[in-house]
């Protein structure tokens, strides 16, 4: 799916700019939707501060060049420029002497709403208000660091305390950092091509992840196979999702586990072929909303109930292969990390700044691996009841309808929007350019669009309702690694060798190159490994 937009970041953003009084730069009028695909997280949204700029215009009065500018807010869909007006309406107040030039430290004239423009030595006009450091950059990096870490917590948290309590909480905290550092340089890989196509060619990414994909690397039948992959990856995190649901259907309503499912996947496939993408948007934000609250409201009363952190730190494995429980672990917990179908609109948000793009990465992606640690600790630690009927229990379940609902409704837009390519005959229909405020056009998906992703997540769910956790172990041994560190290192090749003059985000040269690929390899190989039948 597009990605959508996220009321918790808005609200975060809105008391960040309550609290500041007033930010230079930031207008909340200028939250735009901007939507892209994600599975397993929640569709969010995208913030796009505004960009204060100052344009001057040239008004002629004896040959003398006066500066009367007007700053923009650009950011939101309409724009609404403050115009200076002169504080003196006599023609020689409004002359700037022939002798003083722009780069000098006199004054020019007095053109503010209050104030006066002055130049100084570096061209910059000094004397309006230049974006502070609080709005030009820690509340664009905060809002993108929560949209990404919004697109990265899914359906797949679920099952991770089981999954730490069978390999030990020692090792699953390596690989808990591990997989965090390896999604971090795959993101920062990608949006290293985000960045170099800005430069090089002037475009800006585009939100689609399979679109950006098709225009930074040339392969023969490179669309297809890039949709096919997606659409099989997020059949099975739709599936997981399914199966889920069916199985909370079954334990508070006692409804059976397959009529529950298909009830489910039915609910959501009228949902959405029914509604356009600014009202899936929507039922996104209140989806993302629901997430952290209820979460919120677990974990924190949670971690406070347990007796000993510490001892549940150093908690020994349960099951009696450690290494097959760490293998087993190791894909879901990295389909858990994935975020990187938001990158490309992130760094557009950050108008393709390194440094920005590359803090709100790093901070984006650690909170999940906060929020994975702790959730598992406090689970494992006994200071959360998941068991149906109790108090924890009911908040749990809440929390799981939301956290399955919200996946569900990434991963079957996604695949939706796909199936739209071979199903839609009318090629004007399929290249409809969206609006500023869609992310797509404002027609509705199609009926086979909508009903195949329904039938492929009952399907997979009863191929594999003996071990659910099977789905997202396909999903991030195979799917995973192949659009997400594949995909990425051969972009990054092909734009290193066709702009060599264009620095590199990732340092290391060939390095960090080899080390993704050999991970892609690593994943599916041990895949391969664990279903030989020897």
């Amino acid at each position: 799916m597009k990605k959508a937009s996220t009321t918790s970041s808005a609200l975060i953003a809105i008391t960040l700019l309550t609290l500041n009084g007033h930010v230079d730069g930031f207008s909340s009028s200028s939250l735009s939707l901007s939507s892209s695909s994600s599975a397993p997280g929640l569709a969010t949204a995208a913030f796009r501060p505004a960009r204060p700029t100052f344009s001057p215009s040239k008004t002629n009065n004896n040959n003398n060049a006066n500066a009367i500018g007007d700053v923009h807010a650009y950011g939101g869909a309409s724009t609404m420029p403050l115009h200076l007006q002169p504080t003196s309406s006599s023609a020689d107040d409004m002359t700037k002497p022939k002798n003083q030039k722009r780069g000098s430290n006199s004054r020019v004239s007095a053109y503010t709403a209050d104030s006066t423009i002055d130049y100084g030595a570096d061209g910059q006009p000094s004397g309006i208000d230049m974006p502070s450091f609080v709005g030009d950059f820690l509340v664009p990096v905060v809002c993108t660091s929560l949209l990404i870490t919004s697109n990265t917590v899914g359906a797949g948290m679920l099952v991770l305390p089981e999954l730490v309590a069978g390999a030990g909480m020692g090792i699953s905290t390596g690989l808990f950092f591990a997989l965090y550092a390896i999604n971090l340089l795959s993101g920062l890989l990608i949006a290293e091509v985000a960045i170099k196509q800005r430069e090089s060619s002037g475009d800006d990414a585009p939100s689609s992840f399979k679109a950006f994909t098709e225009a930074n690397i040339d392969i023969d039948c490179g669309a297809d196979v890039i949709a096919t992959i997606s659409i099989v990856k997020n059949a099975l995190v739709l599936a997981f999702g399914t199966m889920k649901a069916g199985e909370i259907g079954a334990d508070v309503l006692g409804l059976d586990p397959t009529v529950a499912s298909t009830v489910w996947a039915a609910a959501f496939a009228a949902l959405v072929g029914t509604q356009t993408a600014p009202k899936l948007s929507k039922a996104a934000s209140m989806l993302v909303v629901g997430l952290f609250g209820s979460f919120a409201a677990i974990l924190l009363p949670g971690l406070a109930a347990v007796p000993d952190p510490l001892a549940v730190m150093s908690m020994p494995p349960q099951s009696a292969d450690v290494i097959g429980s760490a293998m087993h672990a190791a894909p879901i917990i990295l389909m858990s990390f994935i975020f990187q179908n938001i990158i490309p609109t992130a760094a557009r948000i950050l108008d393709y700044d390194r440094t920005k793009v590359v803090t709100s990465l790093c901070v984006g992606t650690f909170l999940p691996f906060l929020m994975y640690m702790a959730w598992c600790v406090a689970v494992l630690g006994g200071g959360v009841d998941t068991s149906v009927g109790s108090m924890d229990g009911s908040l749990f379940t809440i929390f799981s309808l939301i956290t399955i609902a919200g996946s569900h409704l990434g991963s079957s837009t996604s695949m939706a929007e796909e199936f739209d390519t071979y199903f839609k005959n009318n090629k004007e229909q399929q290249q409809q350019p969206a609006s500023d405020d869609d992310g797509r056009s404002n027609d509705l998906f199609s009926l086979p669009a909508v009903i195949t992703p329904a039938l492929m997540g009952v399907g997979f769910g009863q191929l594999f309702s003996q071990d659910l956790n099977e789905l997202l172990e396909v999903a991030g041994a195979y799917g995973s690694p192949l659009l997400y560190f594949a995909l990425p290192v051969m972009m990054a090749c092909t734009q290193r060798n066709k702009f060599p003059s264009l620095p590199n985000l990732v340092p290391g040269k060939s390095i960090p190159l080899y080390f993704s690929s050999a991970v892609a390899a690593g994943f599916m190989g041990s895949q391969v490994f664990q279903n030989m039948p020897f």
